[in-house]
C-alpha cells in the first residue's frame, strides 16, 4: 500500500527506529536534568542546615548585644585607666629626676651638658628616661647610663676592648668584671669628664658609630625641658 509513495518497508522501519532513538535520548536528557536538580536541592538543604547550626552555636557562644556593649565599655575604661596610670608614673619619674638635678653644682651641670652633647652627636644612639636616670642605647642595646647618686652626677659606660686592655691585665678580676659590667665615672671634675669622653669615643669607634653632620649642641635647660 506504500508503493504509491515510493517508500519501501525498509525506509519506514529506519524512520521509526530513528524516532524511537530520539525519544529515548530526550527521556535520558530529562532524567539527567531531574537528577541534577534533586542534587542541587539536597545541597541547598545541607547548606541551609549548616548555616542554621552555625548561627545557633554563635548565639550560644556570643553574649547578647547589651552584654557585648558592657564588655567594650569596660575594656575602654581599663585602657584609659592604664594610660592615666602610665602618664602619672612617667610624670613622677620626671619630677623625681629633675628634682635631683637641682642639687647638682654648676660644674656638674656643665659636665652633664658637655657629656650629653658628646653622646647624642653620634647616629643611631637613643636617649630615654627611667626611674634610675637616663639610658643610652644603640640598636636596643644599653651602652651607657647617666644617674645622680648622693648629689653626684655619674656615668656608667660599657668599655671598649681597647680600653679594657689599656686599663687592666687581660687575666685580672677587673678585666673580667668590666667585660660585662659598665665602668663608673663620677663626673665631678674635668679629669673624669675627659676620661669618660675618651672612653666613649673608643666605644663609638668599636661600634662603628658615625658622627651626625651639622649636629646642633643644646643647653642644659633645653635637655631638661625635653623631659618636662
Amino acid at each position: 500500500m506504500f508503493d504509491w509513495l515510493g517508500l519501501s518497508p525498509t525506509v519506514i522501519q529506519i524512520f521509526g527506529c530513528v524516532m524511537i532513538f530520539l525519544a529515548c535520548m530526550m527521556l535520558v536528557f530529562v532524567i539527567v536534568i531531574m537528577v541534577k536538580s534533586l542534587k542541587e536541592i539536597k545541597k541547598e538543604k545541607e547548606r541551609a542546615s549548616k548555616t542554621s547550626e552555625h548561627k545557633d552555636n554563635l548565639e550560644k557562644i556570643e553574649p547578647k548585644n547589651d552584654t557585648s556593649k558592657e564588655v567594650v565599655v569596660a575594656k575602654v575604661e581599663t585602657v584609659a585607666k592604664e594610660e592615666t596610670e602610665t602618664e602619672a608614673k612617667q610624670e613622677k619619674i620626671v619630677n623625681f629626676y629633675i628634682k635631683k638635678h637641682k642639687n647638682l653644682t654648676a660644674e656638674q651641670k656643665e659636665n652633664y651638658t658637655i657629656l650629653k652633647n658628646t653622646l647624642l652627636s653620634f647616629e643611631n644612639l637613643t636617649n630615654s628616661l627611667t626611674l634610675d636616670g637616663e639610658i643610652f642605647k644603640v640598636k636596643n642595646i644599653i651602652v651607657g647610663a647617666l644617674t645622680i647618686k648622693n648629689d653626684t652626677l655619674k656615668l656608667f659606660l660599657k668599655l671598649s676592648k681597647k680600653d679594657l686592655l689599656q686599663m687592666f691585665d687581660s687575666q685580672s678580676t677587673e678585666f673580667k668584671k668590666y667585660q660585662k659590667t659598665p665602668m663608673e665615672f663620677a663626673l665631678s671634675g674635668e679629669g673624669e669628664l675627659a676620661k669618660a669622653k675618651n672612653c666613649f669615643k673608643n666605644l663609638a669607634e668599636e661600634l662603628k658609630l658615625e658622627k651626625i653632620e651639622n649636629f646642633e649642641t643644646q643647653t642644659y635647660d633645653a635637655f631638661l625641658k625635653k623631659f618636662d
